[in-house]
């Protein structure tokens, strides 16, 4: 469902709350339908390496005879088989989903209201590989060529292990405009996710190992007033409260989790200059209930508040040159399953460990940013960071692996320290022609762990992505296509070199550095009256073998090889115009 993705760094970020610290992606679906009649589209999706076949069908309307109104519907199945690296399937990697949503809507001049629902089910399968019996043989398997197991083939029969995931979401959003006065905006939102867990070993019937149920109610209001002057903005108060249940194994506790926050942000601009501010304050209350390994049942209660803010600056002083400068107090608190968790992660095949006695983190961010615009060439722009974040929370390695009745797993326990992180983030485009240019996106992060004087863990390596696109109207010689384009590019990431000496040495060393080779075309060709819109995504189009730092499964596996993606979209018109 999802047309746009939005990156809220900034003032703006305090809306979201103080877990933000890193700012927010927003998933927005696009707009219902603003004009009468009834339309919709097919797409279908087709991929080489795992096999996997999509459809999706959505249909929205608006009936004349009730104008305010509008509606849609969307609904959503895939089948995957075994993923394939660039040399050997792996076993146990296919997935199912079934999904539907529904969206009312009525608006008037003045103030609207809409309600979105949606189910989202899918069978997930989990490496066979990952989940290993003994240590001997899990010492064995980490870093190995290529997984010892029995079947190399293509199926698409998923075994154990595996995860069912029902995930159901209720929201509803009014709002008001309240002339001279602004806007306000009230959402509430109801999230439920049921997870079930089914385990390789030890597994005595059909039923599941580990069920977890967690139930969420988020409320926001939200007030953007008008402009004063120069001057916009808004202000707002938030709610989250989750109940967290489970029935099987452990792995994190009953929790309930009350959150409340108000913040305020302002805009200022004048000719060249903008300033902008925010402030927000939270207060988080978490009760847990467990059971410890001597049938002693605790209750411990925790709560945490802080206040956090943004302050920036954007200059722009012509010549197609802005330059901005912000800095950023934020702060997060601990989550149940890094205070508590005790147990198998069973979706990353690892064994992980709370800390009871964790603090808030506490972060500190500074950039400074120049952006090049409007230029019939070169466009883009640079970001150098500095964020220091005291009592930073981390998942750390530990030795020795655990063994459970479940198997043996890498083990890693939530750690605390004083970190810093300094990085860089470049994008840019170049135009050769109207037609053809050039994009290219860089992204380099250092962190160190000031405690140890050492390395982080877990740092993304060095990423640079290049693309190269051509965009025509009509494919040469075919005189009913139209929007094509072609795009060739490559995404480099370089080994990550900078880890751990002093202590938290990882299970493997880090894997080499990697070149991926990609490409995308795709037009709309007219079939008469009727528009198909054809596609093609190519990934890794040398099968190249490698392995990603940041994937848990590199101990086990290479990633997967050589992918075509062919894409195919049925706009849909009902009403006959």
């Amino acid at each position: 469902m999802a047309s746009e993705l939005k990156v809220v760094k900034g003032a703006a970020g305090v809306r979201y709350g103080a877990d933000a610290i890193g700012g927010v992606v927003l998933v927005e679906p696009k707009a219902l339908p603003d004009t009468a009649g009834v339309s919709g589209e097919l797409n279908l999706l087709g991929s080489t390496n795992n096999r996997q076949g999509a459809v999706s069908a959505t249909v929205e309307g608006k009936p004349a005879s009730i104008p305010a109104l509008s509606w849609r519907l969307q609904g959503t199945a895939k089948r995957a088989g075994n993923a394939r690296t660039a040399d050997y399937y792996m076993q146990n990697t296919g997935f199912q989903e079934l999904n539907f949503s529904g969206t009312l809507g009525y608006k008037k001049e003045n103030y609207g209201a809409e309600v979105f629902y949606s189910q989202f089910n899918t069978k997930l399968g989990i490496l066979k590989a990952s989940h290993i019996g003994n240590l001997t043989d899990l010492e064995n398997a980490i870093g190995r060529e290529r997984p010892e197991q029995t079947s190399y083939d293509f199926t698409y029969t998923i075994d154990r292990p595996y995860q069912d995931v029902s995930h159901h979401l209720l929201k509803t959003k009014a709002y008001w405009d309240t002339g001279n006065a602004g806007r306000l905006e009230f959402v509430y939102g109801l999230q439920r996710n049921i997870r079930q867990e089914y385990d390789l070993h030890r597994a005595s019937s059909a039923d599941p190992e580990l069920t977890l149920d967690i139930t969420t109610h988020t409320t926001e209001a939200v007030w953007e007033h008008a402009p004063v002057g120069n001057l916009t903005g808004s202000a707002g108060v938030s709610t989250i409260y989750q109940n967290n249940t489970y029935q099987g194994r452990y792995f994190i506790p009953f929790f309930r989790n009350f959150t409340a926050g108000a913040f305020v942000s302002e805009k200022w601009r004048k000719d060249r200059l903008q300033l902008e501010g925010g402030v927000r304050y939270d207060y988080k209350k978490l009760n847990i209930t467990k059971r410890e390994r001597n049938s002693d049942i605790i209750r411990p209660e925790y709560q945490f508040h802080n206040v956090s803010g943004t302050l920036g600056a954007l200059y722009d002083v012509g010549y197609h040159l802005t330059f901005g400068l912000s800095a950023t107090s934020a702060w997060r608190a601990p989550g149940a399953n890094e205070l508590f968790s005790d147990g198998v992660h069973h979706g990353s095949a690892s064994y992980e460990r709370g800390n009871r006695d964790l603090n808030s983190e506490q972060a500190y961010n500074f950039e400074a940013s120049v952006t090049y615009y409007g230029n019939q060439r070169l466009n883009g722009k640079l970001s150098v960071y500095n964020n220091f974040i005291n009592d930073y929370i981390y998942l750390a390695p530990v030795q020795p692996p655990t063994l459970t009745i479940r198997g043996a797993f890498p083990t890693f326990e939530y750690k605390q320290a004083d970190a810093i992180f300094r990085g860089i983030d470049l994008d840019l485009e170049y135009r050769f022609t109207p037609q053809l240019y050039l994009e290219s996106r860089t992204s380099i992060v250092r962190a160190r762990n000031l405690d140890l004087n050492d390395h982080l863990v877990g740092v993304p390596a060095d990423r640079y992505n290049n693309m190269l696109r051509f965009d025509t109207d009509r494919l040469a010689g075919i005189g009913n296509t139209s929007d094509t384009y072609f795009a060739l590019g490559g995404t480099y990431v370089a080994e990550q070199t900078r880890v751990p000496t002093v202590a938290e040495q990882d299970y493997m060393a880090p894997p080499a550095g990697y070149f991926l080779l990609n490409l995308e075309a795709g037009t709309t060709v007219q079939l008469g009256r009727q528009p198909v819109e054809l596609g093609i995504t190519g990934s890794n189009l040398l099968n190249t073998a490698y392995r990603d730092y940041l994937n848990r499964f590199r101990y086990f596996t290479d990633d997967m090889g050589r992918m075509l993606l062919f894409r195919v979209k049925l706009p849909l018109n009902f009403s006959g115009r």
